[in-house]
């Protein structure tokens, strides 16, 4: 299966190229990056995560200005930094698909290979493999605006094409295309207490405060939970966490928290409230930075063990939670 879909992989980019060639050089080396195929949780085939890092590839090859790497298959999301060095590329792109009631949930992150730490990330909702792909208009800005921050001479990044989604995918329904169950399955199933994950606070870096919040989202759902990030300060959503609650629909809490940093290790603290603003429960994890994968490993690890923890205090509040509705 790998190996078919390297060979695809490596199709497209190789058509992508050929219509490229004969245009003018550029003044100026073009960034490179490999586009991973997306972490998948739930009932979420672990293929649909290929498919969409393939059609984000493609997109971005044809925006132009940067080069597309194909990435090596089999490599496993903590190899990902050493992998895409290996490529030669300049940054990586990562993110997660999870089903959330009828839609599908995105997170996706650039990670500077040269730093190691994510330089964009952000969040959606979709519905449509069209949905996923409008996301390359983003991703293709935030590379070339990063990789030219040292340039004096560039003061504005040019706009992003505005040529319609390349027709692979189409509007084909992504919650049917990942393999979602029905409506009726879905309400006779038990449905998993979720929680809202808001901005996080600490002395940290926004960057890798920004990995930690993505990285604790996605250990939720190990821990059996589901997760969303909610892009608000944790402030807002203290004041205003019933209204939080009631705008997301099947949301029975809200985590927030800090990202701090100590000589050579780094400690996220989590706090989870529910809805009537109340905190439920705090866990910390304390994670030395020098073991391997530095930083960002440190947060993973310690994100694990703070999601892992506090399943426990968030998973008997679905008892008074109603489904969301579909």
């Amino acid at each position: 299966m790998l190996k078919r879909f390297a060979s695809l992989w490596t199709l497209a980019l190789a058509c992508i190229s050929c219509g490229l060639l004969g245009a003018g050089e550029s003044p100026l080396q073009e960034p490179s990056v490999v586009v991973y195929p997306l972490t998948t949780s739930g009932q979420t085939p672990a293929q649909a995560g290929g498919n969409v890092a393939l059609l984000l590839a493609t997109k971005l090859s044809s925006l132009g200005g940067i080069e597309v790497k194909p990435f090596t298959p089999g490599t496993t999301r903590p190899d990902f930094l050493t992998a895409a060095i290996a490529a030669g590329a300049d940054y990586y792109i990562t993110g997660y698909l999870t089903p959330v009631g009828n839609d599908v949930s995105l997170i996706i992150q650039i990670v500077s290979v040269q730093s190691g730490s994510v330089v964009f990330s952000n969040s959606a909702t979709v519905q449509t493999y069209s949905d996923v792909v409008a996301q390359a208009d983003s991703l293709h800005a935030e590379i070339l605006h990063h990789a030219s921050r040292g340039l004096p001479a560039v003061t504005d990044v040019a706009p992003a094409s505005t040529s319609p989604p390349i027709a692979t995918g189409g509007s084909v329904n992504l919650t049917k295309a990942l393999g979602r169950h029905s409506a009726r399955d879905e309400a006779a199933a038990a449905p998993l207490p979720w929680g809202l994950v808001v901005n996080l606070d600490g002395d940290a870096p926004a960057a890798e405060r920004s990995v930690a919040q993505t990285a604790f989202t996605a250990a939720l759902r190990s821990a059996g939970l589901q997760g969303e990030i909610l892009p608000v300060s944790a402030a807002d959503a203290g004041h205003n966490a019933a209204s939080l609650c009631k705008a997301n629909p099947g949301s029975v809490g809200l985590f927030s928290g800090t990202l701090a940093e100590q000589k050579e290790a780094i400690d996220l603290t989590i706090t989870v409230a529910g809805c009537d603003g109340a905190t439920l429960a705090t866990q910390s994890s304390t994670q030395p930075t020098s073991a391997k994968g530095g930083v960002n490993a440190a947060i993973e690890r310690a994100a694990e063990a703070d999601a892992a923890a506090l399943s426990t205090a968030v998973k008997p509040l679905v008892v008074a939670s109603p489904a969301p509705k579909t």
